[in-house]
């Protein structure tokens, strides 16, 4: 074995311990250390962060609550009765000791049961510099939370920011002005913060149920990389949708998407009862000249895979295309028959078939339902075409998109966990030799 070579090995090693998908987990403060009631402007200083009320410089609390994320304690500007609050008693202001470049905090809306029409205000985090100004406000989601009846409340959402540099001073919690409507309150818990990269969000899932299509639950598992927490968007367009993750949390992604028409299912006789049917049951559609344009921004992965699924009603072909700053990269399909044996057949007992489509030919793979693009990086817009001009046996230039998967790519872990034995063993063997 060559110095050189050796050399070499150990600079891979070298990139891989040094690769920034490592993980920082930072600070979390849930609040529970405290008796009810305790003031805690001062309580988690040693931890690198105080708290105030802006409105009128008032206290923060820790109160006792039965629906805290973390039980027993979630913070308020209430020292007493319901922790919950709008904007018109203040926010929970926490201020850090050094600047921060994540933080998120959990969320939940409760209702009140009083006052005519629909509540305008939701939990909202607001981030600041380390000067005080003003960087961004990161909303409620009520794709991923629809608003509750009247006295009815949430689960949790996790609120979260993550800055690519240090610069975060502080952040402000609250739930906004109702403006003369009903008020969502908000009630929170597990304040998070600290540098580098917060823990790595794991897959995001996202199902289009166009226009009749069945809903995945939350706690159902789909997909060719199985996931729970699907990201279920009804409709024909959306714009700004903050996406989950496979754990529920809300990520730094977002969806953009427009088309006009989805009202298709992939089996018109019956209904999806698996998972995987049901997540492959609605169609974003679109005809000739108004295919669906999908966009996702914000991905919080540095390498991943994007998986399309492309399961319709008939034996039908269309050319998928992703786009990245890179580059474009096109695969085709050829769906089977959306109630085939194996595919939306309302069968428990059939398992589901996900078959690849891996060409960029204009006779792909007869029965491939998705598509795989890999170590894509950045932002990312997804297009489709089955105009019959392009592919003569269809019967119409209808596109067919079930849903999509973004799940990040391993390569750097891999590297470490197998760049570091092999130049310890080469390593080795080197000193073997030198000693003959």
């Amino acid at each position: 074995m060559s110095i050189r070579l050796m050399s070499w090995l150990k600079m891979l090693c070298v990139v891989a311990v040094l690769a920034p998908s490592m993980e920082v987990e930072g600070v979390t403060i849930n609040f529970d250390t405290v008796a009810d009631g305790t003031a805690i402007d001062t309580a988690y200083s040693s931890l690198g962060v105080t708290f105030n009320n802006p409105l009128g410089g008032a206290s923060i609390y820790a109160r006792s609550s039965s629906l805290a994320q973390s039980l027993p304690n979630v913070v308020s500007v209430f020292s007493t009765g319901f922790p919950e609050f709008d904007a018109r008693y203040g926010a929970v202001e926490a201020t850090f000791s050094s600047a921060q470049s994540f933080v998120s905090i959990d969320a939940a809306i409760i209702r009140v049961p009083v006052g005519l029409g629909t509540p305008t205000n939701f939990p909202k985090l607001e981030v600041y510099n380390t000067s005080g100004g003003f960087i961004t406000a990161v909303n409620w989601n009520f794709t991923l939370g629809p608003q509750p009846p009247a006295g009815g409340g949430t689960d949790y959402q996790t609120l979260a920011y993550s800055s690519a540099s240090a610069n975060i001073g502080k952040v402000r919690v609250l739930s906004g002005q109702p403006g003369g409507n009903p008020s969502n309150f908000g009630r929170f818990d597990n304040l998070k913060f600290g540098t580098g990269n917060p823990a790595a969000a794991g897959p995001i899932g996202v199902q289009f149920t166009g226009g009749g299509g069945v809903a995945l639950a939350a706690g159902q598992t789909a997909g060719l990389i199985p996931q729970s927490n699907y990201n279920v968007v009804p409709g024909v367009s959306g714009s700004g949708l903050v996406l989950k993750d496979n754990s529920g949390v809300v990520t730094t992604a977002s969806l953009s998407f427009t088309t006009n028409e989805s009202g298709y299912v992939t089996n018109l006789s019956s209904d999806p009862v698996t998972p995987d049917e049901i997540l492959n049951d609605g169609i974003l559609n679109g005809t000739l000249g108004t295919n669906p344009t999908i966009t996702i921004t914000g991905i919080p992965h540095a390498l991943y895979d994007l998986i399309v699924y492309t399961l319709d009603t008939e034996i039908r072909n269309q050319r998928v295309t992703a786009t990245t700053g890179a580059g474009s990269t096109s695969f085709t399909v050829r769906s089977p028959n959306g109630d085939a044996p194996g595919y939306q057949d309302s069968n428990a007992g059939t398992p589901y078939t996900y078959l690849q489509g891996t060409t960029n030919s204009q006779t792909p793979v007869p029965g491939s339902d998705y598509v795989r693009f890999s170590n894509l990086t950045g932002n990312v817009t997804i297009h489709a075409d089955a105009q019959i001009s392009t592919f003569p046996s269809n019967t119409n230039n209808n596109v067919f998109i079930n849903g999509f998967q973004i799940v990040p790519e391993p390569r750097v872990t891999l590297m470490l966990l197998f760049a570091v034995p092999l130049v310890a063993y080469l390593g080795g063997r080197k000193r073997t030799i030198a000693n003959r």
